[in-house]
């Protein structure tokens, strides 16, 4: 019956103006600005609900404001094992202003701090290490309708959030293993800004020993997000916006090293980087020209399905325009970004790619129409099969087979390995190799092999010592070459 009585008065009008009285009484002594609450009760299920909190900063502006929050906690686990387990936590429609001037270290809120936290001359007592990490579980979390402004002029930062609806469930977040459970992530319809104007000052490295994480994300999923960075101080933009994505991680295993991927699905999204920063004079010097000997990745990595459709992607490294005609590796821009890819898998010193499909529009004007093939690779060989290219106005298929004693001997004595090499080509135009070397549209010899496109059939293999060539047939309008025999010493 007292329980009963406690929460019909906290429910009623009575009990609740009673209640944000004194809390909002309390706080407005003690920090010395303003607060008000329109509604602070506790709900039938057990929850917290606060409507209409105002608060302000010590100039008189607004600090937060928050329009509706409920809240919910497992009190059983909390008692029993120290544990936090959310229910619930439903907050809209929140403003929130962080500022910092540029000669104090001081923010905007940290009356707050000082207020309810007094400093201490006392040192603070070193952490348990003998008790055992938080675990937390947060589930039916929903935040929607935020409006957040950060304005640090002492590191020279400026970043404002618009969120529209965020929703998460993390059934379990262990601090001392990092294992991390995501059962979802929902964002849609947000906007960040990030814009940088000073150098961070130099801070030293930090040498905390940190738990590698052990990830499953069930779901991840982003509709209509807008993440924009500018850092004027290396002159790097990057503006990012994402129409549909859709991401599945079973499996995260840093410590173990182990990835698994089942769906990464991006649609109808744009990727803009310029990086216009000044090379360090030291750079090349750091550079080391020597190839190190090639060794697998210590890693289990398998990605089942990865899904592009109609993106673009914008990449500068100069102030440049694009250049019709021309491909410039200083100024690139996708259209049309479209792939299928499955089955991605590094193990055991293998790996293996399966291209279903891959088309893309290039500003210079170059088109990959159709791009498809299976690739495998270990220690003693790689195989392409199935290849299948189209370009402007070229086409490409066949199948490729290299052996050699070892990934290194690959990289650093392409002369030693076999090959066996079966290769068809209806249409080869001169004209497309124009956008990477536009130089030879003005040799006049090129420019008379215009006039008819290019076939040719091609069966080859060997090495570089010794070439079989079983078959070759070239085309040439009217003009034909076949040939067939061994070639020795091909570089020489």
């Amino acid at each position: 019956m007292i329980l009963v009585a406690i929460i019909l008065l906290v429910r009623s009008p009575w009990g609740q103006g009673i209640i944000v009285n004194k809390a909002a009484s309390f706080i407005e002594k003690e920090t010395g600005t303003k607060l008000s609450i329109d509604r602070l009760f506790i709900t039938f299920s057990g929850n917290i609900y606060l409507e209409g909190v105002y608060l302000e900063d010590l100039s008189g502006d607004t600090l937060l404001f928050s329009n509706k929050l409920e809240a919910g906690l497992e009190f059983l686990p909390l008692l029993s094992s120290g544990d936090i387990k959310v229910s619930k936590l439903h907050w809209d429609g929140v403003k929130g202003n962080v500022s910092r001037k540029a000669k104090t270290e001081d923010f905007n809120f940290t009356f707050l701090i000082e207020a309810f936290l007094p400093q201490s001359a006392e040192k603070p007592e070193p952490p348990d290490s003998t008790s055992s990490a938080l675990k937390l579980a947060l589930r039916d979390i929903s935040l929607s309708n935020f409006n957040l402004n950060y304005e640090d002029e002492f590191l020279g930062i400026s970043s404002k959030l618009i969120l529209g609806e965020l929703r998460m469930d993390l059934p379990q977040i262990d601090l001392e293993t990092m294992a991390i459970e995501i059962s979802e992530i929902s964002l849609r319809d947000t906007k960040a800004d990030y814009l940088q104007t000073k150098p961070f000052p130099e801070t030293p490295p930090d040498t905390t020993a940190s738990s590698p994480i052990n990830l499953i994300l069930r779901k991840l999923a982003i509709q209509n997000v807008q993440l924009n960075y500018k850092n004027k101080v290396d002159q790097q933009l990057a503006e990012i916006d994402l129409k549909e994505l859709l991401l599945k991680f079973p499996k995260v295993d840093l410590k173990n090293q182990e990835v698994k991927l089942e769906l990464f699905e991006l649609k109808n999204s744009s990727i803009l980087f310029h990086d216009f920063s000044i090379p360090s004079a030291n750079s090349a010097a750091e550079s080391d020209s020597s190839i190190a000997p090639f060794i697998w990745p210590e890693w289990i990595v398998s990605a089942k399905q990865i899904t592009l459709e109609n993106n673009q992607i914008e990449f500068k490294t100069s102030e440049t325009d694009f250049q019709k005609g021309f491909f410039n590796p200083e100024a690139i821009e996708i259209t049309g970004l479209t792939a299928d890819l499955s089955d991605l898998i590094l193990e055991n010193k293998t790996a293996s790619a399966q291209v279903n499909s891959l088309q893309f529009e290039e500003a210079s004007g170059f088109s990959l129409k159709e791009f498809s093939v299976s690739l495998a690779s270990n220690d003693l060989e790689t195989s392409i099969e199935n290849l299948n290219l189209a370009i402007n106005r070229s086409e490409l298929t066949g199948d490729l087979k290299l052996t050699y004693k070892s990934i290194t001997e690959l990289i650093q004595n392409p002369q030693l390995i076999g090959f066996d090499l079966n290769l068809k080509a209806p249409n080869l135009a001169v004209e497309d190799a124009y956008y990477f070397q536009p130089t030879l549209a003005q040799d006049t010899l090129i420019q008379k092999l215009e006039a008819y496109p290019f076939s040719a059939e091609l069966v080859v293999d060997g090495n570089l010592d010794l070439l079989q060539i079983s078959f070759a047939d070239l085309t040439w309008g009217k003009t034909n070459f076949f040939a067939s025999g061994q070639v020795s010493e091909v570089l020489d």
